[in-house]
C-alpha cells in the first residue's frame, strides 16, 4: 500500500528521487490520482500500459527539488485550511505536473494536464455535499456519530483485520475484502472498527472522508425485478460519483440464485467489481463462501477473503 503520506515522506528524505516512480506508484493502487488518470484515458487498459511503459523508461530525471518542495508546501497549506480537505494523491499528481521535465511532457501527451487535474479537484470541492438519496433509503451510513454512538463499542483485538481491509481497499486489483468467519465472531464489528477509524481520520489520505454504507437487503424487493435493478443501479451510481464503500452482510446472498434464497444481485455488481469503480466489503460464513462465492469464478476472482477467527481471552 502506498499512501500520499508515504509518497511525501519519500520525496522529502531522498536527495535524488524519481517522479516517474511516483506516478507509477499511483497507478498501482486504488487512489484518487489513478482514478483521474484512468478517466482521462477512457479506462483504456492498453493506453494505461503504454503510459506505464513510458514512465518506466524515464529513470532518475533531474529536476529542481526546490520547485517540487514549494508545490508540497502549497498543498500542506491547503490541508491546514479551515476546510481541512487533507492531502490526497490527486493533489500529489497536481504537484508532479508543476515540475517541468520529461515526466510532465509524457503525462501531457496523454491529456493529463494541470488544468485537467484542477478541474477534477474543483469538481470534488463542488460535490463536497453529495446526494445520497437511494443510499439513505436502503443503507445505513456507518460513519456517523449516531450509529457509532449507538454501537458504543471499542473494537479490541482486531487491528490486524482492519489494517488488512485498508490494504486491500487501496490496492489495484482484487480490492474488495470479504470477511469470512463463523456467525458471532464479530465480522460486522470489524467493519464498524474501520468506520470508526475513518471518522477519527486514522486512515491513509485516500480513504479519508469516505463513508461506509451497510446495505439493508430486506428493504429491497427482488420480486419486482425492474424496480430492484433500477434501485441497485441508482445506488451504484451514487457511490460511483462520491466516496462511498458498500458493505454487504451475508455477501453470499448476492451470488446465490433467487431459487436458493439469493437476491440475484451478483450479475448487477460484477461489472462494477470488475472495473474497480465501486469498493465493496462483504461478510459471510466459510461454508457459504465456498458454496456460493468460490463456485462463481467471475465473482470470486475479484474478491479477497479475510478469514476471521474468534478472539481468544488474551486478545480481548
Amino acid at each position: 500500500m502506498i499512501s500520499s503520506t508515504v509518497m511525501f515522506d519519500y520525496i522529502y528524505k531522498q536527495a535524488e528521487f524519481d517522479l516517474a516512480r511516483i506516478v507509477l506508484a499511483m497507478l498501482e493502487v486504488n487512489c484518487g490520482a489513478r482514478g483521474i488518470i484512468m478517466t482521462v484515458l477512457g479506462n483504456n487498459r492498453s493506453r494505461v500500459i503504454e503510459l506505464a511503459k513510458g514512465l518506466d523508461n524515464l529513470k532518475r530525471e533531474e529536476i529542481d527539488l526546490d520547485i517540487y518542495r514549494n508545490s508540497v508546501h502549497v498543498f500542506n497549506s491547503m490541508a491546514d485550511s479551515d476546510r481541512n480537505i487533507g492531502i490526497t494523491t490527486a493533489h500529489l499528481l497536481y504537484a508532479v505536473l508543476e515540475v517541468k521535465g520529461r515526466v510532465r511532457d509524457l503525462l501531457v501527451s496523454y491529456g493529463i494536464t494541470l488544468n485537467t487535474v484542477r478541474k477534477f479537484l474543483e469538481k470534488k470541492d463542488r460535490d463536497e455535499e453529495p446526494s445520497f438519496d437511494v443510499a439513505e433509503k436502503i443503507c445505513v451510513n456507518l460513519c456517523t456519530a449516531e450509529i457509532l454512538g449507538v454501537r458504543n463499542n471499542i473494537i479490541t483485538g482486531r487491528n490486524a483485520e482492519i489494517d488488512e481491509m485498508i490494504r486491500i481497499l487501496l490496492r489495484r486489483s482484487k480490492n474488495n475484502p470479504v470477511l469470512v468467519g463463523e456467525p458471532g465472531v464479530g465480522k460486522t464489528a470489524i467493519v464498524e472498527g474501520l468506520a470508526q477509524r475513518i471518522v477519527n481520520g486514522d486512515v491513509p489520505g485516500d480513504l479519508k472522508n469516505w463513508r461506509i454504507y451497510s446495505l439493508r437487503l430486506p428493504d429491497i424487493n427482488p420480486a419486482n425485478r425492474a424496480s430492484f435493478e433500477q434501485t441497485i443501479r441508482s445506488l451504484l451510481d451514487e457511490l460511483y460519483d462520491t466516496d462511498g464503500i458498500l458493505f454487504i452482510d451475508e455477501f453470499h446472498s448476492i451470488a446465490a440464485p433467487q431459487t436458493a434464497g439469493g437476491s440475484g444481485m451478483g450479475d448487477l455488481l460484477k461489472p462494477d467489481l470488475a472495473n474497480g469503480h465501486i469498493r465493496f466489503i462483504g461478510a459471510t460464513t466459510l461454508d457459504e463462501y465456498r458454496q456460493y462465492i468460490e463456485a462463481d469464478s467471475a465473482l470470486e476472482r475479484r474478491l479477497t477473503p479475510i478469514f476471521v477467527k474468534e478472539l481468544s481471552a488474551t486478545d480481548t
